[in-house]
């Protein structure tokens, strides 16, 4: 946004010849945040705000970054490049990386599935997947994953560990003899070089 002024009243009586007397300016916030930037023998930066959304501390926050980031401009080589134009001072910095970002938990030892199975004993009724205007919860969809598995048990299906080495799992495979291996798309080459008819899930 521009907005051509204050202007002066010596201005005004130069070009017009009009004589302006008690001339003042009143600003209201109509946006969450603005910055005015008053040119000048020294530039006027003026923020403004709502104060139903902003408090003192958050514009003092504000102008702390910015005057950060306009003496660091100032104060630069040419060649400053804009990422490396902090808004972080090094305290926060470091409390954004090593506290904030501090996520790091024990994980127990086991499988996917098993996890996925002890949150369904957990929150049966709780929703596991959504897509458009379909919602399933742990239990109806650990119960959709069982069944195939289940079929496939009942068949004499047996696993294959994928991480095996290829020679290995080809010599399994034709060990076996299996009339078909279920692969996904990361396993599927391994049932491919063993010349075996394959099942894409």
């Amino acid at each position: 946004m521009f907005e051509n002024y204050p202007l002066s009243p010596e201005a005004l009586s130069e070009v017009h010849g009009l004589r302006v007397t008690g001339l003042h300016t009143h600003n209201d916030a109509y946006y969450p945040l603005a910055l005015i930037a008053l040119p000048g023998d020294r530039l006027t930066l003026d923020f403004t705000y709502r104060p139903d959304l902003y408090g003192e501390s958050d514009i003092d926050d504000l102008v702390k970054r910015f005057t950060r980031v306009l003496t660091t401009v100032a104060e630069a080589t040419p060649r400053l490049l804009t990422h490396d134009v902090g808004l972080l001072t090094p305290e926060e910095q470091r409390q954004a990386v090593a506290e904030f970002n501090d996520t790091a938990r024990d994980v127990p030892a086991v499988a996917v599935h098993e996890l996925f199975e002890e949150q369904a004993r957990r929150s049966p009724e709780a929703n596991a997947v959504a897509f458009e205007d379909e919602e399933v919860s742990y239990a109806r969809l650990n119960a959709r994953a069982d069944d195939p598995a289940r079929t496939l048990c009942a068949l004499g299906v047996g696993p294959i560990d994928p991480d095996y080495p290829g020679e290995r799992i080809a010599y399994m495979l034709a060990d076996a003899a299996p009339a078909l291996v279920v692969v996904t798309a990361a396993t599927e080459h391994l049932a491919e070089a063993a010349g075996k008819p394959r099942l894409l899930v």
